[in-house]
C-alpha cells in the first residue's frame, strides 16, 4: 500500500465529536460505535449546508502527543451559520498528506490500514507525522460489502 503525497485545500466542516484514546485499543471500539449511532440515528443527515451529500469524513485531530485525541464524523460545508446541537465546527487547514486507499470490509480495512501506516510505512518512509490531522474520506465507493474503498489522508512533512 504505497501512498500518493498530495496537497489538500483547507475546508470548514460540521460534525459530531468523540474524545477517545489509543490505550488498550479503546479507539478501535469507540469509533465504530460512534459510526453505528450516527448512521442509526441519521445524525449525518442533519448536517446543514453540505458541499456534497455523498461525502462523510472521519477526522482524527487534537492529538495530545501521548494517547488521547478527538475523532469527528463530519461533512465539508459551504456555511457554518447554523450548527445543530451536539455538533461542532472545525476549520481544516491546507496541508500535505500521504493519501492511502484502504480496500476491503469495513471497519477492519481502515483499522488495518492505520496499523500499517503508523506501524510500518511512516517509520520506514522519508516522512514524519505532520502537525495536522488524519482524515478518512468516505464517498460512493464506501459500501456495506466486502470491497469498500476509503481514502485515508495522514498529515506529513519531509524528515
Amino acid at each position: 500500500m504505497e501512498p500518493k503525497i498530495v496537497m489538500k485545500e483547507g475546508m470548514k466542516v460540521i460534525g459530531i465529536p468523540l474524545e477517545t484514546s489509543v490505550i488498550d485499543g479503546k479507539n478501535f471500539k469507540e469509533i465504530p460505535e460512534l459510526w453505528e449511532r450516527v448512521i442509526k440515528q441519521k445524525l449525518h443527515e442533519k448536517i446543514p449546508n453540505k458541499e456534497n451529500d455523498e461525502v462523510l469524513l472521519g477526522i482524527c485531530m487534537d492529538f495530545d502527543g501521548k494517547d488521547k485525541f478527538t475523532y469527528m464524523i463530519a461533512s465539508p460545508v459551504t456555511s457554518t451559520d447554523e450548527v445543530p446541537e451536539g455538533m461542532v465546527v472545525r476549520e481544516i487547514s491546507t496541508d500535505t498528506y500521504a493519501l492511502f486507499t484502504a480496500k476491503g470490509e469495513m471497519p477492519k480495512c481502515i483499522q488495518d490500514a492505520f496499523k500499517y501506516i503508523y506501524g510500518e510505512w511512516l517509520p520506514g518512509s522519508d516522512y514524519k507525522r505532520g502537525c495536522g490531522i488524519d482524515m478518512e474520506w468516505y464517498d460512493e465507493r464506501c459500501t456495506e460489502c466486502a470491497d469498500s474503498e476509503v481514502d485515508i489522508l495522514v498529515s506529513v512533512v519531509k524528515k
